[in-house]
This record gives C-alpha cells, sequence and structure tokens, in this order.
C-alpha cells in the first residue's frame, strides 16, 4: 500500500538519507546532509503540485501497517520519472518491485514518458524496473535510463491523483 508522505515522516526519511547502503547509488553516492534532509521534507510536504515541470508526489510504502519503503515520482521536462527507496530491513522481500508498481499505478492515464533513472551498478533496481517491463534506452553522465513502453510524451498534459 502507497500513502501520502505527510511531515511525521520526516524520519523515516532522515533514516534512509543517512544510511549509505541505501544512498550508494543515489546523486553522488554519499548519504544526505541535514540541510538535503529538511530541503527534501519540505518539497514532500508542501512541493508543487505533479501537474507541472518541478512538481513532486512523495509517498510512503507500507507494509502491515509499517512504512517500509519510500517513493518519489517527479516531473521532469522529459516525462515523469519515478524513484524508489526500500529500507534495508526490507531487502530482498519484493517491497522495491511493489513500490515501483503502485508508483506507475499511480499514474494511470498520464500521457508523459515513464522513466527511472538507475546506476549501472545496481543490480537490483534494474531488475525491479526490468521485470516490470522497463527497457534501457540511453545513459547520461554515468547513469541508466529505463523507459517504460505504452507511456508517451504528449506536452505537459496533467496527471491523476492518487
Amino acid at each position: 500500500m502507497l500513502r501520502p508522505f505527510t511531515a511525521a515522516d520526516a524520519g523515516l526519511l532522515a533514516g534512509m538519507a543517512s544510511d549509505p547502503r541505501i544512498t550508494r547509488f543515489v546523486g553522488d553516492g554519499l548519504p544526505w546532509d541535514r540541510d538535503r534532509i529538511e530541503q527534501r521534507v519540505t518539497e514532500a510536504v508542501t512541493g508543487a503540485a505533479l501537474e507541472v515541470v518541478g512538481g513532486v508526489r512523495w509517498s510512503v510504502a507500507e507494509e502491515n501497517g509499517r512504512p517500509c519503503a519510500l517513493g518519489v515520482v517527479s516531473h521532469r521536462e522529459s516525462g515523469l520519472e519515478i524513484g524508489y527507496w526500500v529500507a534495508v530491513t526490507h531487502w530482498g522481500r519484493g517491497i522495491g518491485r511493489a513500490t515501483a508498481r503502485l508508483l506507475i499505478a499511480g499514474l494511470a492515464g498520464a500521457t508523459a514518458t515513464v522513466f527511472a533513472r538507475v546506476h549501472p551498478d545496481n543490480a537490483a533496481s534494474i531488475a525491479v524496473l526490468t521485470g516490470l517491463g522497463m527497457r534501457r534506452t540511453g545513459t547520461a553522465d554515468g547513469v541508466d535510463r529505463y523507459e517504460l513502453p505504452g507511456f508517451q510524451r504528449h506536452g505537459n498534459s496533467p496527471v491523476p491523483s492518487p
């Protein structure tokens, strides 16, 4: 189950963002500092609507009522980017795949390209993305881009609410 991220989830994000095992393949590969964490929490709670370029939708995945992963959809110029982090205690149990699947399902009806970016050494995320039918379409800045066939970009069309 995915639910909207709230201010009460700040500790979940902070815990994941400061764990080098989780951030290893994110951005520069380093744990986030306090300022970056606070910025992302603010973005998650009060950020721009997903309907506009620059907008985001943060979600929390739960298993048996307990948070186990974070998901985010970001409206980029080139489409809707999905991303997810899974708590280390939940690795290897299909939580990443379930979270990504729910993020994509929440975009039903969207006309923008749906994509994810993943470090080529992140075998677990590559398996998640390809298992969901996403295909590698290129590489930029050392990161591979995977797109979901069937979603086409047609301008900045509105994105459905969750």
